[in-house]
């Protein structure tokens, strides 16, 4: 008979909370099981890549859209089919399709770096004025747009944070996507109030708003907490999920 300890049985544990086969499993813990699974793939193991990919069956937009992401962010090539299956499904929510494999360095993006774009060299266009220009430039292919965005985060000053914060005016809804990821990765209290406004503008796209309330959630703070939740009960399912997950995370030991 296995131990308690038998790899077997934890990723039976997660297959369970990550598929909710008991049909009680909370947003919140299937996240948690997610991410344990996403470490396992990151270190070679293709059965929790296996196991992540059973997911999108689930309805859950939002958990399927973290599913996409969580795989790529492996670098595990076994999930590459996974993916692939995803981008093609043109039966699949937008949100969904657009994140296993943003539309610029595909496949590099995939496998060897975390971010889509790398960020622009130091010493290249480095003073926040110049990578505010840039971008914001909507002449500019989006791939140098996410250049000088990273770049801005790295910078991570405060008025390196406001020049993000500009980009949210941008009528691009993946770069306003990905400039709220770059605030969750910051997780600074001086862009609450620019994800604030995003998460309360119900004009916005929820697959913008989500983000900005994943970022908003990775801040935690008090001020935060009861932003949040005035947005539980958001008519757009996936705000309202991410924000249940956004609490969940931040309560749950």
């Amino acid at each position: 008979m296995p131990s308690l300890d038998d790899p077997r049985i934890n990723l039976e544990r997660l297959r369970s909370e990550l598929l909710n086969i008991p049909g009680t499993v909370s947003l919140g813990r299937r996240f948690r099981s997610l991410f344990e699974l996403k470490s396992l793939g990151a270190e070679g193991n293709n059965q929790a890549i296996d196991v992540i990919a059973q997911a999108f069956s689930d309805k859950s937009a939002l958990l399927k859209h973290e599913l996409a992401f969580v795989l790529g962010q492996t670098g595990n090539l076994h999930a590459a089919q996974s993916l692939t299956n995803i981008l093609k499904d043109e039966s699949e929510e937008p949100m969904v399709r657009h994140e296993p494999w943003e539309p610029l360095d595909i496949s590099r993006a995939l496998f060897t770096s975390v971010d889509p774009a790398p960020a622009l060299p130091i010493n290249i266009d480095s003073d926040v004025e110049s990578l505010l220009t840039t971008l914001n430039d909507q002449s500019l292919e989006l791939f140098h747009r996410y250049r000088a965005m990273f770049r801005l985060r790295d910078i991570g000053t405060i008025a390196a944070m406001d020049a993000l914060a500009s980009g949210f005016d941008d009528p691009s809804a993946l770069l306003r996507h990905e400039i709220a990821y770059v605030f969750g990765q910051l997780s600074h209290s001086h862009s609450i109030p620019a994800l604030s406004k995003v998460l309360q503008n119900s004009q916005e796209l929820g697959m913008v708003r989500h983000e900005a309330a994943e970022a908003l959630g990775s801040i935690g703070t008090d001020e935060v907490m009861a932003v949040l939740k005035k947005f539980e009960h958001d008519p757009e399912i996936v705000v309202s999920e991410s924000v249940v997950v956004a609490l969940d995370m931040t309560t749950e030991p």
